[in-house]
């Protein structure tokens, strides 16, 4: 993951935290790796932490890739992605299409 910096030590400290999450220098407790609040704003809900990254995603048009790679949500899991991506995807407008993998052995 590339965090966008513009001079903010905040975000940083962020870039760096993700580096040593991924290198296993940030120990886990219980399962868990502490992430301290300063590097984010905490919502209640899907639709208030989309709105914040994704704001009028529904006014977003056929050309939006620059748009949608300067924004990023981590989520733990996989199935939690799924549920983010797919919630996304049916508040924007334009036509999309599902590409099925199919694996032959």
């Amino acid at each position: 993951m590339r965090v966008h910096l513009q001079h903010d030590l905040r975000e940083e400290m962020f870039s760096k935290l993700l580096n040593d999450i991924g290198d296993g220098k940030i120990k886990e407790v219980e399962g868990r790796i502490n992430i301290s609040e300063s590097f984010g704003n905490i919502v209640g809900d899907l639709i208030t932490l989309t709105e914040r990254i994704y704001p009028n995603i529904h006014q977003v048009g056929v050309d939006c890739s620059t748009w949608l790679k300067e924004r990023a949500i981590l989520t733990p899991t996989n199935d939690s992605a799924n549920k983010i991506n797919k919630f996304l995807l049916n508040k924007l407008t334009t036509k999309h299409a599902k590409y099925v993998n199919l694996w032959i052995q």
